[in-house]
């Protein structure tokens, strides 16, 4: 029995993804209590993206536009939630920036750091 196959998928694909995923949900429950929100929602599928869109101050239905099957409009939308993060949050261009292309670390490090949440900011 060859068992070489399965550990390179397991410790090459499988255990990084899933450390990736609990890494950002861990941040996206930080980011909810920071904000003032139920921590537990960071948990439920789609109605996470709804808060998501509701703490950068944008209208919560915006969630749903994620299960659209056009691939712009995501890209077009995760643009939107990383401006709205660094408002939301007091932080600059760089962090937007990083926020969109490099959220598994920006995201993390938001969640984690000092950083207030400004609800009035726009």
């Amino acid at each position: 029995m060859d068992t070489i196959g399965p550990t390179i998928f397991l410790w090459t694909i499988f255990y990084p993804i899933t450390a990736l995923f609990l890494m950002m949900l861990m941040s996206f429950w930080r980011i909810n209590r920071i904000a003032g929100r139920p921590a537990w929602l960071a948990v439920l599928p789609g109605i996470n993206l709804s808060v998501l869109h509701d703490i950068v101050g944008q209208p919560r239905w915006w969630g749903v536009l994620w299960f659209l099957p056009i691939p712009l409009i995501r890209f077009f939308l995760l643009a939107l939630l990383a401006f709205g993060f660094s408002a939301k949050f007091n932080k600059g261009v760089v962090y937007t920036i990083g926020l969109a292309l490099l959220p598994f670390i920006f995201y993390p490090h938001l969640a984690f750091s000092e950083a207030e949440y400004y609800p009035d900011a726009e």
